[in-house]
């Protein structure tokens, strides 16, 4: 599929934001509310810096590899038994998030909007979004996201604007006091904030640079879509 395939640096800037997003919008705000309260968009925008450094590190490794996947480029750093091992780790980590973001989808859709919904049959009908996906390759995927786009432009459009549409939601009070809930909290909801929103993005190594066919705009992308 990545070496027969290659995608374009707009199509590749769309995956990175809809992988970013997706698990930003469904996990974030309820760990970090639950961690730091109102501080936890202090978390956030220190979680942000740190990510664009692992971006930024993420880069710099496609260009040292730019022919190479991550697969490769472990069997290539470790060697051949220890890389593999870690790329097993990586892969059995895609697969534990996947079945998290499912379990969220779901719990989301039948708690917010339907509700007389059985959970499985939303888990179903995206588990069997995700096998076409892969069977497809990543081509279609690339496709499909670049022409659903508008339509996740818009809708998180509509979202952010009720929060600022009467009755308003977001409140200049609700931050305060700052900086009350410590300083390990702080700590621990920045890697949290890291290990959700940032470090998974290692698995698009996977297609960059190898499979995107301008890599030198795909760059640019990628560090300012995050």
């Amino acid at each position: 599929m990545v070496e027969n395939f290659k995608i374009s640096a707009r199509q590749f800037s769309i995956l990175v934001i809809l992988f970013s997003i997706g698990s930003a919008i469904l996990v974030i705000p309820g760990i970090m509310a639950q961690e730091v309260k109102q501080d936890a968009w202090i978390a956030a925008v220190i979680g942000t810096g740190i990510g664009l450094l692992l971006v930024a590190l993420y880069i710099a490794v496609g260009r040292m590899f730019p022919t190479k996947t991550l697969v490769e480029i472990n069997e290539t750093l470790f060697g051949k038994w220890l890389g593999k091992a870690v790329s097993l780790t990586l892969v059995l980590f895609s697969l534990y998030s996947t079945a998290g973001l499912l379990f969220y989808v779901g719990s989301f859709l039948t708690t917010q909007i339907m509700p007389d919904t059985p959970i499985e049959a939303i888990h179903t009908l995206f588990a069997c979004i995700l096998i076409m996906g892969i069977r497809l390759g990543l081509e279609p995927l690339a496709r499909s996201a670049e022409l659903l786009f508008p339509f996740f432009v818009f809708l998180f459009i509509v979202l952010v604007a009720s929060i600022f549409l009467p009755p308003v939601q977001f409140k200049f009070e609700n931050i305060q006091p700052v900086f009350e809930t410590g300083i390990k909290p702080m700590i621990h909801a920045v890697f949290l904030f890291t290990s959700i929103f940032s470090l998974p993005l290692i698995v698009l190594l996977m297609i960059f640079p190898v499979s995107v066919n301008q890599p030198k705009a795909a760059e640019k992308k990628f560090f300012s879509e995050y």
